[in-house]
């Protein structure tokens, strides 16, 4: 296997990451979708919000459906469909 060895003027890591950003800046997903903001405290509206993505989502999960997000310390650990 060839050892990686960056361009002579992309030899520090900043310059590599600035680049990619740089080249990939203009990439847009490009499949309709939208992101869910529930609210963490049940029933009432409260200031404790979360946000889930759309690709996080149950596949065919439709407007209305019921689901139960699970976050562990801040950060989202699993999204299901609630029956009922």
């Amino acid at each position: 296997m060839k050892d990686f060895r960056p361009l002579r003027f992309l030899r520090g890591g900043h310059l590599q990451t600035l680049l990619g950003y740089w080249a990939r800046r203009h990439l847009r997903w490009t499949l309709p979708t939208e992101d869910l903001v529930v609210d963490l405290d049940g029933g009432e509206p409260s200031s404790a919000r979360g946000r889930v993505g759309a690709t996080d989502c149950p596949g065919d999960l439709a407007p209305g459906d019921r689901v139960r997000v699970r976050f562990t310390m801040g950060v989202m650990v699993s999204v299901e469909r609630e029956d009922g």
